[in-house]
């Protein structure tokens, strides 16, 4: 008995003995157990701030996605000068009269994972979130098409952390609600083109002179894709350099992504602008004395100071009041 309890107790010193010889090491045990507390806790605290910023969102309505109110621009003497929206001026288009290779160029040069992910590039974002930490917020979106739906359907224009969680919350909505080609054909019919026009369809018309769809070549469509990032700054029938830059880039990505061939985006590349677009008269359907000055007023109110959104700026029936004199835009035309 003696033996077996000296044992014992010599096992106890020399565990002792042990931990007297390795002080540290109860020391880092202490710190990885805090600094698992704190994780665990800054991912609850953000867990709840995130589902605060959820709850806040507003609901995802089917007449959200649509068109309601004209908006009206008056001069500098609160007369009118137009009224955007007007039913000419946005013809809808069934996904399936848009060719596949004029929708593969929207994604191509928008989104090129659009048929992969759920609403939000996780990819896409981790390469916007560098980009704002690198170069101040704000600098680089990662909307997927999904989330630009949203954002010209639903949300304010600011850029704050609470809108992208909510716009990339409801993106996820909008994706378990519809199909691709139909969060597409949303896409497509609610995009500014400059020039009045508004849907792509409505846009063909404007630019080609063409309704069907089918009948764009590949320089033409590749156009149209490019043209909503900065509709005023790429007009085609004002800024050809600007529109050929933006056109050429579109149709790399699409060689890029394999919709098309490398020798066909040379080819296409190779058609000047004027050649593709249709003969721009004086007097048009859409392209009344005052779309250059709207133009910029969109420009000014939607891109620059992001006062307000697409859909707005088009169809929440806004009043906007400018200092344009029409007498003096009358004899500059």
């Amino acid at each position: 008995m003696s033996n077996g309890y000296t044992s014992r107790v010599e096992r106890k010193q020399q565990q002792q003995k042990k931990q007297k010889k390795d002080p540290k090491k109860g020391l880092w045990k202490k710190i990885l157990l805090g600094l698992l507390a704190f994780v665990m806790l800054v991912v609850i605290v953000c867990g709840v701030v995130v589902a605060n910023m959820i709850h806040d969102a507003p609901t995802l309505n089917a007449s959200d996605l649509q068109t309601p109110l004209s908006t009206r621009i008056y001069d500098q003497n609160g007369k009118l000068v137009s009224t955007l929206f007007h039913q000419e001026n946005r013809i809808s288009v069934s996904i399936n009269e848009v060719p596949k290779e004029l929708q593969d160029a929207v994604i191509s040069i928008e989104d090129k994972r659009f048929r992969k992910h759920h609403g939000v590039d996780v990819r896409r974002l981790a390469g916007a979130i560098f980009a704002n930490i690198k170069n101040g917020w704000g600098a680089e979106g990662g909307s997927t098409l999904t989330q630009q739906v949203i954002k010209r359907s639903v949300l304010t224009p600011e850029k704050t952390l609470t809108r992208k969680v909510q716009e990339a919350w409801l993106a996820l909505q909008l994706e378990r609600k519809y199909s691709k080609d139909e969060i597409l054909e949303m896409y497509l019919n609610n995009v500014y083109f400059g020039h009045g026009a508004y849907g792509i369809k409505t846009a063909a018309i404007t630019y080609f002179g063409q309704e069907n769809l089918s009948k764009l070549n590949t320089s033409q469509m590749a156009l149209l894709a490019g043209m909503p990032n900065l509709p005023s700054a790429d007009d085609p029938f004002k800024h050809p350099e600007r529109a050929k830059a933006r056109r050429d880039l579109v149709l790399s990505a699409m060689a890029n992504n394999h919709v098309i061939s490398q020798q066909e985006a040379e080819k296409a590349k190779a058609k000047s602008i004027s050649e593709i677009l249709r003969k721009k008269e004086k007097k048009q359907e859409n392209d009344d004395p005052y779309n250059a000055y709207i133009d910029a007023v969109y420009d000014q109110l939607v891109k620059k100071e992001k006062v307000v959104t697409d859909k707005q700026f088009f169809q929440d029936g806004l009043k906007i009041y400018t200092y344009l004199d029409k007498k003096s835009t009358a004899k500059s035309v």
